[in-house]
């Protein structure tokens, strides 16, 4: 569970996480029915040694429970890797699609040594990029690999005055946001705490996310992962006549 907290003004709400907009569907529901919760209950015969050591390290990692799930689910040989889809007579091609040379199995990981503290993200991040390999053609190395699970975002705004002059400016890193828009209402809300804080009164705020705008003005449904930072910005906006959020394309900035 990944919360972020926004603010006394918003409420608590459910997202569904195998969605992009969190929406609970029918057919996303089927697919974690299949994908997670059946193969989750699949019984594995277990020899020497014990795992039971193994397993309350993974549970007691200091890490994102999703890291420790996918540890897991790891261990547990239950990942929906090409040797397993193949003897479930789900596919045919037990070869891994990277390399081509061998049986893709939960065992299947780089031999290189590793940083402990970094080895559960890396091992989360390989997975991701085999992911991304299989449904986007989209590679990665290992390099990239490393920087993508490492990387802490940044975020900042500019204030001008009609004139363009700058007026104010603001930057900092937002780790574990998870989309783009999302990033976008951050950096709203974090504007709009620090103007109103400077007592402005009249002030235009220009965004070039169109769904944002219009979660705002209530012209699309508002995602439930972003209800409650919605609900936040709507109640700093409330009662300021003067302060407007708009849409403003990217290609227009200087």
């Amino acid at each position: 569970m990944k919360i972020i907290p926004v603010g006394k003004n918003s409420e608590d709400t459910y997202a569904w996480e195998y969605t992009k907009t969190c929406h609970y569907t029918v057919k996303s529901a089927y697919w974690v029915q299949m994908n997670v919760l059946e193969k989750e209950k699949e019984c594995q015969e277990v020899v020497q040694p014990n795992l039971d050591e193994l397993y309350r390290q993974i549970w007691s990692l200091e890490t994102s429970p999703k890291i420790r799930h996918s540890m897991w689910r790891c261990l547990s040989n239950v990942l929906p890797v090409a040797d397993n889809m193949a003897k479930r007579h789900i596919a045919k091609d037990r070869r891994c699609t990277r390399c081509g040379s061998e049986a893709e199995s939960v065992n299947h990981y780089p031999a290189e040594q590793i940083e402990e503290d970094l080895s559960p993200w890396l091992m989360w991040r390989l997975w991701k990029n085999r992911n991304e390999l299989i449904f986007r053609a989209k590679e990665y190395s290992a390099e990239a690999t490393i920087e993508k699970e490492t990387e802490d975002g940044g975020v900042g705004w500019v204030m001008r005055d009609h004139r363009g002059a700058l007026l104010w400016a603001g930057a900092k890193r937002l780790p574990g946001v998870g989309s783009v828009i999302e990033t976008e209402a951050e950096v709203l809300r974090w504007a709009l705490h620090t103007l109103v804080g400077f007592g402005y009164t009249e002030v235009t705020f220009e965004t070039d996310s169109q769904v944002l705008v219009r979660m705002l003005n209530g012209e699309e449904g508002v995602w439930p992962k972003m209800k409650p930072i919605i609900q936040e910005i709507g109640t700093l906006l409330r009662g300021r006549e003067n302060f407007e959020v708009v849409y403003y394309p990217r290609s227009g900035w200087e």
